[in-house]
Order: structure tokens, then C-alpha cells, then sequence
């Protein structure tokens, strides 16, 4: 691939990048923040049990159509719903494969994250993480199993193309994954009601409530070839 001969890929908020699927189509999907410089700049900071993962991932989106041939032109792509926002490790973007093709800019309404919970087994105590928005919460017995069985939030080391595949041609392809990202997970409303949050709210709405780092000020910090 054309990005895998130079070497080390630079890339930047709003890069569209490409996935060759298995059976001879194609997916597109989108960089919407760089993580890293978002953090190096003040605008997480990270609970210890996810700062070494999410800290060095970007918070990118999937379109969910396949394609049966190369997009020459990528503004094309945004006719198109995507996927929920997903947290991604850079390889492969860094390698080429998977080749960025274009930008599409970013807008603040676009940043959204996976949620996901944890639990801390010696205290009976339970987490839930979205992007900068964490709580930890005090569970008895019964409700410690009972939350350490719902999503778990981390980044994927790796895009597959057979995952993908699935997720762009299967109609609730999340939703009959859903411990893969609370935001789908049928008991989602009691899981916020316990940390403060409810399902209406969207993540700009959660910054402002609490005092975090907008969406458009992290689309400033996250700027720039990386």
C-alpha cells in the first residue's frame, strides 16, 4: 500500500482511512480525536485502570456501508450513517494498513465515547468510564457480579477485516454485541442512573454538567499531524 512505503504514517483528526474487506469490498472510517495529544495537553485524565490503554488510542468511527469499489471521492462518505465512536490503538494507521485517503473535518457534535464499567474486586467497588467522565461507586456482593458482567471499555489493538465486514453489512451488529460497549447494553439506564448520568444526555452535555473539557476545545488540542 502506498502509506506502508514511507514508512512511519503521520495522521490527523478528520483522516478518512480505508479497510480492504475480505471478500473483495471495502469500508471506510474516520479519526475523529488522537488521544494522546488530547491528554498531553490537559484534557483527560485518565483513571489508573485505563491510562496506559486509552491514553495512547484515537476515538474513531466506522461508516456503515460497504463498498463494492474505491471511493474516489470521500465527501461521498458522509450520505452515510456510521457506528458508534470506538477507541482504536494507532498501528495500524501508523504501518499503512489501513491507508488514509482524505479529511473530512471534525465537528464538535461528532464526539461522542464508548462506556464501559470495571470492577475492583478487593473493595467491592465498581467504575464506569466515558472519555473523561469516570465514577467510582460502592456495590454490594450481588451488584459487584452483576457489574462486572456488563461492558468493559478499552481500545481495540486492531481493526479486523472480518470484523468489520460484519459490523458495516449486519443490521444491530452492537446491539447483539453489546458487552462490547455499554451504549447498547439493555440495563445502560440503570448503569447511568447509579453514576449520575441518564441516557438522554449527550457528551457535551455531560462536560458542561461536570465541568470537563468540552468537545470543541479537544478538537483544538487534538489539531495538527501527529
Amino acid at each position: 500500500m502506498a502509506n506502508a512505503a514511507r514508512g512511519r504514517v503521520s495522521f490527523q483528526t478528520g483522516d478518512v482511512f480505508e479497510v480492504c474487506l475480505p471478500d473483495g469490498g471495502f469500508a471506510y472510517g474516520r479519526i475523529l480525536l488522537y488521544m494522546r495529544r488530547v491528554s498531553l495537553r490537559g484534557g483527560f485524565k485518565f483513571p489508573h485502570w485505563i491510562a496506559s490503554f486509552e491514553a495512547n488510542s484515537m476515538l474513531i468511527c466506522l461508516t456503515k456501508q460497504r463498498f463494492g469499489a474505491r471511493q474516489s471521492k470521500i465527501d461521498g462518505l458522509a450520505d452515510f450513517p456510521t457506528l458508534p465512536s470506538e477507541l482504536l490503538m494507532t498501528r495500524q494507521i501508523r504501518d499503512g494498513t489501513l491507508p488514509i485517503v482524505g479529511n473530512m473535518p471534525v465537528r464538535p457534535q461528532e464526539i461522542d465515547f464508548p462506556e464501559g464499567v470495571c470492577g475492583f474486586q478487593d473493595d467491592n467497588h465498581g467504575a464506569f468510564s466515558k472519555g473523561s467522565f469516570d465514577r467510582i461507586i460502592e456495590l454490594d456482593s450481588a451488584s459487584y457480579t452483576w457489574w462486572n458482567s456488563l461492558s468493559h471499555v478499552g481500545p481495540a489493538f486492531g481493526l479486523s477485516p472480518e470484523l468489520v465486514l460484519q459490523k458495516v453489512t449486519e443490521p444491530d451488529w452492537l446491539s447483539k454485541h453489546s458487552w462490547l460497549d455499554l451504549r447498547a447494553h439493555p440495563e445502560r439506564e440503570k448503569v447511568l442512573s447509579l453514576v449520575g448520568l441518564s441516557p438522554m444526555m449527550t457528551y457535551a452535555q455531560i462536560c458542561d454538567l461536570f465541568g470537563l473539557m468540552a468537545p470543541a476545545e479537544m478538537l483544538k488540542l487534538s489539531t495538527g499531524k501527529c
